[in-house]
């Protein structure tokens, strides 16, 4: 009735954080939600005709990749469920003060900027390293980022404000599915270039 009753108000999407596909994970990060509360959610919001919007995360102290394959499978699985489901990213862990998952970073080994000038710009792409991952590791996150940024379930196609920029986000959208589809992340050169232009562009930590 509630989600009903939002979409009668104009509600058009609702933002969810789904976090990750593994269990382990989601009871380590003290997420009080379980996977089967996507797949409620999801069914919930396409019943009522809203967009159901997730994000998630991987790079947590502890997590394996066959915990990040679960949450990359969880992506799929909510995607055939509807075409109303979107997936908006998948962040790599930025650990911040004041939440649990900070205090488990530094345990882990994680240390944080000392100074006030070490804040300036702090971000996802700008932490330095966690260093529970490999350098590689750390690295295909990012991209894993990138990618998951555009629209690679359900087939939605952002409309853009003069035809180059179409044809380019329609060309990096092309590749980010075809990516995704084959979990190619390890070695992704354009998208590094992608990640780099971003922050050159927008500023540090982006």
């Amino acid at each position: 009735e509630e989600v009903r009753l939002l979409r009668r108000s104009g509600c058009f999407a609702l933002f969810f954080g789904g976090e990750s596909g593994s269990t382990k994970i989601l009871e380590s990060i003290r997420k009080r939600n379980d996977i089967g509360d996507c797949h409620v959610a999801v069914d919930r919001c396409r019943q009522a005709g809203i967009d159901a919007v997730f994000s998630f995360m991987v790079g947590f102290p502890g997590e394996t990749r066959e915990d990040v394959a679960r949450t990359m499978d969880l992506i799929d699985a909510l995607a055939r469920r509807t075409h109303r489901f979107r997936c908006k990213a998948i962040w790599r862990l930025c650990p911040f003060p004041g939440t649990d998952v900070f205090e488990d970073a530094v345990r882990a080994g994680y240390e944080p900027p000392s100074s006030l000038e070490g804040w300036d710009g702090y971000g996802y792409l700008s932490i330095p390293q966690l260093p529970w991952l490999s350098r590689a590791r750390f690295r295909e996150y990012a991209i894993v980022n990138g990618i998951t940024s555009y629209e690679i379930v359900n087939g939605w196609r952002f409309r853009m404000p003069t035809r180059p920029r179409q044809v380019l986000y329609d060309i990096v959208t092309a590749n980010a599915r075809m990516r995704w589809r084959m979990r190619l992340f390890r070695w992704a050169p354009e998208w590094r270039l992608r990640n780099f232009l971003f922050q050159e562009w927008f500023g540090k930590g982006t």
